[in-house]
């Protein structure tokens, strides 16, 4: 502000003036921003720094040395200079910008040479950042307050659930002002002006102080700059900055701007003073700390001023400042003691060096580099397939060839065998000669000796020797490389022992250029953080995508030493590698072997808690090359008993050193299987080659890594450590290859990988895996990986995963959630993540990936499954993300128009005055972008606008590629391009388009219609703005009438770096060469009305040149749709839907996509009738053949054409039907593209769709689902109908029944056909739109059987919820005999099987589809669907999900998806209401519940009648996306915002502390009657000591039933029952059970009966009728044995024909009992419908026997037997569960959990205080029914303290719901409502009370829970 206000001279302004300007502000600071500070504890857990040795835990301290720099930096801005200090001999002032300015008296003069104007970018200091915004990503919290802060640089530091930090560069002013506000944004946002202290990372004063450490290197980052500042010129910035140093002297570092150093420091004053009391250590700490940068400071100026010189000049002499690799970073090289010759003190000077620098406002951290140290036959057997003798990889061919990897290392002996070359002239300059045998580049960077120390040789020969003895002809050797026939490109490191280098970038380059995409380097340091050097690994492997660094994790893990993996091994983007043992010759005397770990390897985690090693690999007794400088072809010795011997080529050596070429040469093969086409069949197939990314590889190798056994300690017969996967020791485990990839006739596993999936922040995507072991495939588990490569974070992170993406797994048909890594919830921590788990034949697994929280818009990811995986297992995507806001201060320049269907004719002057506009978005910097476009008509580019942050002038240059064609593949060939134009232009800076006025440079650029043209634009600097592309590189992002243009790359200079997935911010004019050519509108559209700052939310359409054809005789010019051409599976055919949209269309031609380039015979069908080819892809009669023909196949990425000559026209009437068209091949040499979403729109324009579909083998044969067509469909459009039938009526076939009233136009409604669960029947509800009566007159069903089956159709007007099994409230249609097809084939039923159902317009009606002759019906289970949501719609109908049903009306299986397609007619078509759509949920009956009549003897002998309710429960407020498009309005319910928040406990209540949101009441006190909602009260009054509860659902309503044990002993207990209305509402109250003793826990059973348990000597189970029908019985599980103290019950209902029942005794020797049903009893049960006998008839029990030494269990017929295992292993058992085959128990002795595996009769155990729960649940209520997504897990504490509910999220994280600090009990009793919104507890005594909390936003209670408990042990 100063600087536009006050004067050059500021004569009139005096000290007093100056210095109550201070003091004010410093008041105003501390009254301002106190609440919007970071403390010293939240900084330490965001970034590790000298902080932390400065202040210790002091926080005042570290708050005064906040308010120093902060008032200092506001001095800056205020009055123009830094720090303004005077030098009374010279009068001279400076500023710490190196600005002078002379002193003249009280006034100051500025030189002529420096202007008073600066920027104000000259005066933004560096803040740390930080937005609490709740349930938000970190990119949502950046745009949210960019536009705040007024910046669009941010640097990220942390990215966590609770916050987001940066480093941003701000003016003070505006830091003071957003603190000072009042708004939303201002309450979650804190900032922290980044002083000195916190930029210093962590140890830099002990290294620099460090004797032994001979080289002193700095890594320096630049602050976050917007404006004019380059972050590409930081060596320039720093380069000047030290130039000042140098310059100014001691006189730039004193007391006005370094905190130690400042006279008023309160601890300053007490060392001058020098009173060293204080308040302890951490005062004295602090102290001292002031007295050495005091000394530091005096030193260098009192040397300086004696000797007349600067006394650092020297150091300055010394010093090389050089670029790293980020843009941003330099290294300073401080000096190295070997070239050290002055007589400076070093030390002091460079200490001094580094304080001033961080006094610096562009300066934000500082680090030292640590020192840098290093740390195969058998090798080859124990990675390919831990077989001995087995190399699976080598018989197949896979052996390295073609692969290039770099090694990093001590220098090679190029004269061993191993590395031999006969052909003369090897050079070691840097230069690539690709046709050497095995060295191919030798890049001398420290010296270009011999390999001295043989440490490079030997972990070059580890990787790619192979033995020749003549330079030439190859043999096998003793120790040949793990990729022998791979080459290598070497870096040599090499000075003294062991290792240098200036620069990473200088590491990271290397061998690039000779074709390296693998990176082996076997050294590193000792320092366990995330240092600067690995930010600079991640950076460049997040950039280069396909390229990975293999690292070894460091020797020091002796003595099981965590911690001790070292940098850059700690980097997320890398492999780090620690070291197993080997076998056979290759292990030393009292070693264990392969499976074990070798004592010396580098332990995890990292710093930040990261699982480090990612993987071991075999690192002791490693044989392989041996460097001898005195010989010439040293080789392997005559025999083995020499090897050894070190006249001879070959040696042992040990360390992470040798482990690591063995995962680098195993990177290699994995790189050639994918290069060589070996993906997916496993054999080399030339059409699927493929190049894998870094992160694919490295998910490959993490994905079949093995654990090892142990880790032994020392190296002879030491003690053995157990180890575990994920653990410090062993990360994944040891890699395997044999277990990571498939290879025919090797291994017995199928394999699927995703690669470079990108994901937008909050979204999800989800995998649907079918395991199929009905062939050979014998694996018994399903392992899927995650990996990605993070953005880098910041050196000294704390939590450094950036962005932050889950991995997660359910198996269909369980409610059980599968979590990474070994957890029980989310990993928010590493960005790796493995599920591996047991899978059976049928199984399905869906693996969800989801964008948790990212710190940027999108993340690319790479996914690996391997198994008995089906070769049709679908690839859906589910979830999108919320829109993210868009940051108000986007600047909008332009709008992208709307292409419109009307468009006029266009002018001879719109054809010249045309242009086409992508985006000004920004986002991103860059020197240059590269892009394509391709052209609809001829066309001739005029002139380009570019988007530029700069308003100065800069220099642009403009290339067009030679020749036709992408610039992928050219964005590092300069000799393909032609330089079409240069100039110089000012920048109009962000957010105004620059013109380039002199464009082109000789004549417009002419692009031919059709063709692809490539445009390169690069300024001299980086200040071109581009923005991230959410679809990526090479698909379409924009287009109008006659120009497509596409996602890029972003680049540097002159043909440097690439940045993929960035989008040219620019405008394109140009002129149409041919106004009568150009067509009304575009072929391909995207159409955005608003200011184009988001990329089209649709899938982008990635397209060749297309092939336009000669125009047809029509009524309108030809147009096309393209779908893809990005390839990526090779099939024979495809089958897929296409609609018309508004008007009816001829198909005249059509491109294919053919991997090959010969002749392919191709053959093209269309489906008989109408409608979906879902049902139909096996059913060879229900297709009609249009056209079979020779197309000569043009390869990948090129449409090939089907000659017009031999396509027959296809007519697509626009009536709102699907057709289905299948094109096949008979080869399997057709591309396509793995699909999202099966029937889903992929394509579309205002003409046609084209949707998703399927794969097909040749003929009618296999599916394999979701594949995407890949082609273009050529047409034109009919105005005046079409040539055959009329456009409203298309032909009726005799596939489709045949209705009444063929006059009408026949539709069909299919919902899918892709279920795998079968039953006898589906009931299901359809609704009729509004303004369409329709006649349902024919249905497709899906049954897996072949053959002839019974089918009954039945129908319910309105809803089938609550009448699933009331027979007498539905009317049966028909019952008929129907054909089955078998599985993905449609079943018809004609007309004649039923009666025509009809459905009035805006009405619901339900059908129940039911097979009486097997359960044979197919339906299938959405993960994301419930009854009741809407499945699929048109305009006319839609199908909702339903249940599955037994036949007769019998059990009920909620949220089933019915698998068929309804026909109808429409008979009344009227115009809809615009308030009256389909509702997306199903409305449920408001009809009341009746009351139960039938009660037990001795009770009341009625209930009052329940009172209705006139409104239904609110839904969920979410919906499944419909599954086909719907042209018809929506709309969505409103609903409340959400208020519950738990674990805030804010709301005090009937004696409880309850969580924001909850309400609660009492509806029941023990001793007192119950009162009814109609104010009556109950006969009897509510039980004593309530216990173990649940809820039953009415079977013919929608009230429900709370029952309630009663503890008390002395015949006084049993059983109550609380009944409610549909409503919530309490109605009724009654004893169900009196009589019995100490009623404690219980269990359901599957025919909703409720069985109570009988804590008691002698005590029995009851089973109790919830409603009265039946009067209560003594079961027999607890009969058999007497007796005992029963606690809970579970059952086992996988076979429902053999049922088992399970019960705890909480006894020291109770036995757990399994009662197995009489199979007799059960199936006359279930024909009688009549479940009451099965439990009180005679059955079979069984009694638990653990044995510990062998981890399995088993069911004895000894009761005495049970009893002592009981007595030993699970004393005092109680809560028990049974949930997917498992059985789950509490043990409350020993505070124990144990988990048995049903099938293998295994288990697992582990304590209830560190695993499942906080402490001791006495409680884990179960909410029954499907539930998709596991929130929270709700239980109950005993009593005492923890007296109440309590909850622990998916992260682990346990809070309290609600605290009784009231009640001093037992809470108990914990269950829920059906619908979710109440849930019911029991505070047990001192009275017993049953409260009802529910949310007061009305939203349902959503959470997993399990059903186990246990008491105290005194209870």
């Amino acid at each position: 502000r100063a600087r536009h206000q006050i004067p050059k001279i500021m004569k009139s302004l005096s000290k007093q003036i100056l210095k109550a300007t201070a003091i004010c502000f410093i008041q105003t600071f501390k009254v301002a921003s106190a609440a919007g500070r970071i403390s010293l504890a939240e900084f330490r857990g965001i970034l590790s720094s000298e902080a932390d040795e400065d202040f210790r835990q002091d926080e005042i301290a570290f708050e005064d040395a906040a308010n120093f720099e902060w008032n200092l930096a506001s001095s800056i801005e205020s009055t123009g200079m830094h720090a303004r200090r005077r030098n009374l001999n010279e009068g001279e002032h400076t500023s710490g910008y190196g600005l002078k300015q002379r002193s003249i008296g009280d006034d100051y003069i500025e030189p002529n040479d420096v202007s008073p104007d600066f920027s104000s970018t000259d005066f933004k200091m560096p803040f740390l950042t930080c937005s609490h915004a709740p349930n938000k990503s970190g990119y949502e919290r950046q745009l949210e307050i960019s536009s705040l802060l007024d910046t669009v640089h941010f640097d990220i530091l942390y990215n966590g659930e609770e916050q987001t930090c940066w480093l941003v560069s701000i003016l003070p002013s505006k830091a003071t002002e957003i603190l000072n506000e009042e708004n939303t944004t201002n309450d979650v946002l804190t900032l922290q002006i980044m002083t000195s202290s916190m930029k210093m990372r962590v140890d830099v004063v002990e290294l620099l102080k460090d004797d032994d450490l001979k080289e002193k290197k700095l890594d320096v980052k630049l602050c976050p700059r917007d404006g004019d500042d380059d972050l590409s010129l930081a060596e320039e910035v720093v380069s000047t900055l030290i130039s000042d140093l140098r310059a100014n002297g001691p006189k730039y570092l004193n007391e006005e701007n370094f905190f130690w150093l400042n006279q008023r420091n309160y601890y300053h004053r007490q060392l001058n003073l020098r009173r060293y009391s204080g308040p302890g250590e951490n005062y004295h700490r602090r102290a001292h700390r002031s007295l050495f940068w005091t000394n530091v400071t005096d030193t260098v100026a009192n040397i300086s001023q004696e000797g007349g010189n600067m006394m650092c000049d020297s150091l300055f002499d010394e010093m090389i400042v050089s670029d790293e690799m980020a843009s941003d970073t330099v290294s300073i090289l401080l000096y190295d003691q070997s070239t050290v010759t002055s007589s400076m003190d070093v030390t002091t000077c460079s200490l001094w060096f580094v304080a001033a620098l961080s006094s610096m406002p562009k300066i934000c951290s500082i680090e030292v580099a640590p020192a840098v140290e290093i740390s195969n036959s058998e090798a080859q057997w124990i990675t390919q397939s831990a077989i001995e003798g087995s190399r699976p990889w080598f018989d197949m061919g896979l052996t390295g060839k073609g692969q290039v990897v770099v090694v990093s290392d001590s220098g090679i002996d190029t004269d061993n065998c191993y590395f031999w070359d006969s052909k003369a002239g090897e050079k070691r300059d840097g230069s690539i000669d690709l046709t050497r045998r095995k060295i191919i580049q030798y890049i001398p960077h420290m010296n270009d000796r011999e390999d001295s120390s043989g440490h490079g040789t030997h972990v070059a020969g580890t990787i790619v020797g192979r033995k020749s003895i003549d330079g030439f002809t190859e043999s096998n050797g003793y120790a040949d490389g793990v990729a022998r026939d791979s080459k290598i490109a070497f870096f040599d490191i090499s000075r003294d022992e062991c290792c240098t280098f200036r620069t990473t970038r200088e590491v990271l380059e290397a061998g690039i250029a000779a074709g390296a995409h693998v990176h082996s380097a076997s050294w590193g340091t000792r320092n366990n953080s995330y240092t600067g050097m690995t930010r600079d690994f991640d950076a460049y492997s997040y950039e280069n995508d396909d390229f990975l660094m293999v690292i070894a994790a460091g020797n020091n893990g002796s003595g099981h030493a965590l911690n001790t993996v070292g940098s850059p091994a700690t980097a997320k983007n890398i492999i780090s590698v620690g070291a197993s043992q080997s076998s056979g010759p290759d292990i030393s005397s009292g070693m264990y072997g392969e499976d074990y770990l070798v004592d010396f390897s580098g332990r995890g985690p990292t710093e930040d808690n990261r699982i480090k090693p990612d993987v071991v690999a075999p690192g002791a007794y490693i044989l392989s090359a041996h460097a001898n400088a005195d010989k010439v072809g040293e080789c392997d010795p005559p025999n083995s008993s020499l090897i050894g011997n070190l006249n001879y080529g070959l040696t042992w050596k040990w360390g992470t050193s040798m482990a690591t070429p063995v995962v680098a040469g195993s990177a290699l093969l994995i790189r050639e299987y994918f290069e060589e086409g070996f993906y997916p069949s496993g054999t080399k197939v030339s059409a699927d080659v493929m190049n894998p990314s870094g992160a694919l590889v490295k998910a490959i190798l993490l994905n079949g890594a093995q654990s090892l056994l142990g880790a032994q300690s020392g190296y002879n017969n030491g003690y053995v450590l157990p180890v575990s996967p994920y653990d410090e020791h062993q990360g994944f485990g040891r890699i395997n290859l044999l277990k990571s990839l498939s290879l025919e006739g090797k291994n017995d596993m199928r394999t699927k990988v995703i690669d470079r999936k990108q994901i937008s922040s909050g979204a999800t995507d989800e995998y649907i895996f079918t395991i199929d072991r009905s062939g050979s495939c014998t694996n018994a588990d399903l392992s899927v990986t995650l990996v990605w490569a993070d953005p880098a974070a910041a050196s000294g992170c704390q939590l450094c995963l950036v962005n932050d993406l889950d991995l997660f797994m359910k198996k269909q048909g369980s409610s059980e959630t599968l979590h990474p890594n070994g957890r029980t919830s989310r990993d928010s921590r590493n960005n790796a993540e493995r599920i591996r788990t047991s899978a059976n034949h049928g199984d399905e697994f869906v693996a969800i990936v989801r964008a948790h929280n990212l710190a940027t818009s999108t993340q690319k990811y790479s996914l690996v499954a391997t198994g008995c995986i089906a070769d049709d297992s679908v690839i859906s995507i589910t979830f999108a993300p919320t829109p993210s806001p868009t940051p108000s201060s986007t600047p909008s320049p332009t709008k992208r128009t709307t292409t419109s269907p009307e468009t006029v004719t266009p002018t001879i002057e719109d054809s010249i005055n045309r242009s086409l506009v992508t985006t000004f978005e920004g986002g991103s910097l860059a020197a240059g972008a590269m892009f394509d476009i391709v052209a609809f008509n001829s066309v001739e580019i005029r002139s380009m606008d570019i988007h530029t942050s700069s308003s100065e002038m800069e220099f642009a240059k403009i290339y067009k590629r030679k020749s036709a064609g992408s610039h992928q593949g050219y964005e590092r060939r300069p000799t393909a391009w032609n330089l079409i134009a240069e100039e110089s232009f000012r920048g109009m800076g962000t957010g105004v388009a620059s013109s380039l006025s002199k464009f082109p440079l000789t004549s417009p650029i002419s692009i031919q219609a059709s063709e692809r043209s490539a445009f390169y634009i690069t300024l001299l600097r980086t200040r071109l703005w581009c923005t991230s592309s959410t679809s990526g590189t090479g698909t379409l992002y924009t287009s109008n009438a006659d120009l497509q243009l596409y996602a890029g790359v972003a680049k540097g200079s002159n043909f440097g770096a690439t940045i993929r997935d960035r989008i040219w911010n620019g405008k394109v004019h140009y002129s149409v060469n041919d106004v009568e050519s150009t067509p009304t509108i575009a072929p391909t559209t995207v159409v955005m009305t608003d200011a184009p700052t988001l990329e089209p939310s649709k899938k982008i359409i990635t397209t060749p040149a297309p092939t336009l054809h000669p125009t047809s005789k029509s009524t309108s010019k030809e147009k096309m749709l393209a779908t893809t051409f990005a390839g990526g599976y090779t099939i024979t055919g495809n089958m897929f839907d296409i609609m018309a949209l508004k008007q009816d269309l001829v198909i005249r031609g059509m491109d294919v996509h053919i991997a090959s380039t010969k002749a392919e015979f191709v053959q093209i069908y269309k489906r008989r009738g109408r409608g979906s080819y879902q049902g139909y892809a096996r059913r060879p009669g229900a297709w009609t053949l249009l056209s079979e023909t020779t197309v000569q196949g043009q390869g990948s990425g090129v449409a090939s054409p089907i000659p017009t000559g031999n396509f027959a026209p296809l007519e697509v009437p626009a009536d709102g039907n699907l057709m289905a068209l299948y094109i096949t091949l008979q080869q399997p040499h057709m591309l396509s593209t793995a699909g999202a979403n099966t029937g889903g729109v992929y394509a579309s324009n205002p003409d046609l769709q084209i949707f998703e579909g399927i794969g097909k083998g040749y003929g009618f044969t296999h599916i394999i689902n979701a594949r995407i067509w890949n082609g273009n469909l050529h047409y034109t459009t009919q105005s005046g109908g079409l040539s055959g039938e009329p456009s409203a009526s298309p032909s009726v076939t005799t596939l489709s029944p045949t209705p009444d009233d063929q006059s009408k136009p026949q539709f069909s409604l299919a919902t899918t056909y892709s279920g795998n669960e079968v039953q006898y029947g589906n009931m299901f509800d359809i609704f009729a739109s509004s303004g369409s009566d329709i006649s349902i007159h024919g249905m497709d069903i899906h049954t897996v059987s072949v053959g002839l089956e019974i089918v009954e159709v039945w129908r319910r007007k309105d809803t089938h919820v609550g009448y699933e099994r009331r027979p007498g409230a539905w009317q049966l249609l028909g019952t008929s005999e129907v054909q089955g097809n078998g599985k993905d084939v449609a079943s018809s039923l004609s007309s004649a099987a039923f009666d025509p159902i009809e459905v009035s317009a805006d009405s619901r009606t339900a059908l129940y589809v039911v097979l009486k002759s097997s359960p044979s019906l197919l339906y299938s289970i959405d993960a994301n669907a419930k009854t009741g949501d809407l499945y699929t719609s048109n305009s006319h109908l839609s199908i909702y999900v339903g249940v599955g049903m037994q036949y007769g009306f019998n059990g009920k299986y909620p949220n089933r998806v019915w698998n068929g397609a309804l026909h109808y007619q429409v008979l009344t078509t009227l115009p809809p209401s615009p308030a009256t759509v389909a509702p997306t949920k199903a409305i449920l009956p408001t009809k009341m519940p009746i009351a139960p009549t039938n009660t037990p003897v001795g009770q009341p002998t009625s209930a009052p009648t329940r009172r209705p309710t006139t409104s239904a429960p609110t839904p969920k407020p979410t919906s499944p996306p419909t599954l086909r498009p719907s042209p018809g309005p929506t709309s969505a319910p409103i609903f409340p915002s959400v208020t519950y928040r738990p674990g805030e406990l804010s709301v005090s209540q009937n004696g409880l502390r309850l969580s924001t949101g909850l309400t609660s009441k009492i509806i029941a006190t023990s001793g007192q009657r119950v009162t009814f909602v109609n104010g009556q009260t109950s006969p009897q009054r509510f039980h004593y000591k309530p216990d173990g509860a649940a809820v039953f659902t009415h079977p013919d309503s929608d009230g429900w039933v709370y029952v309630s044990n009663s503890e008390v002993s002395g015949g006084d207990g049993g059983v109550g029952a609380i009944y409610f209305n549909s409503a919530g509402e309490v109605i009724w109250y009654q004893m169900i059970l009196s009589g019995t003793d100490r009623n404690c826990g219980g269990g359901k059973t599957p025919w909703n009966t409720w069985l109570t348990c009988e804590e008691d000597s002698g005590g029995q189970v009851w089973e109790v009728d919830p409603w009265g029908y039946h009067s209560h019985r003594q079961t027999q599980i607890g009969s058999a044995g007497g007796g005992g103290y029963f606690e809970s019950v579970a059952y086992d209902n996988r076979q429902p024909s053999q049922p088992h029942f399970f019960v705890t005794e909480d006894t020291l020797n109770g036995a757990i009992r399994r009662f197995t049903p009489n199979p007799n009893v059960v199936q006359n049960a279930y024909d009688a419908g009549n479940y009451w006998a099965i439990l009180s008839s005679p059955g079979t029990t069984r009694y638990l026997v653990i044995n510990p030494t062998s981890g399995t269990f088993s069911w004895s017929t000894s009761m005495s037997e049970a009893r002592e295992s009981a007595a030993t292993q699970y004393a005092w058992s109680e809560g028990i569960d049974v949930r997917d085959g498992k059985l789950y128990f509490t043990v409350k002795k020993w505070k124990l959990l144990y988990v048995l595996d049903l099938d293998s009769q295994t288990f697992e155990r582990s304590s209830t205080e560190s695993g499942a729960f906080n402490n001791q649940p006495d409680q884990i209520a179960r909410i029954i029914g499907d539930e998709s997504e596991q929130n929270i897990l709700y239980f109950c504490e005993d009593g005492g303290d923890d007296c109440g509910v309590h909850g622990r999220n998916m992260n682990g994280d346990f809070f309290t719901i609600i605290d009784g600090p009231s009640y001093d009990t037992e809470t108990t009793g914990l269950a829920f409502s059906p619908d979710k919104k109440h849930m019911y507890v029991s505070f047990q005594s001192n009275p017993g009370h049953i409260f009802d909390i529910s949310r007061e936003d009305g939203y349902p209670f959503d959470g997993a829970t399990l059903d186990i408990k246990y008491h105290q042990m005194d209870a």
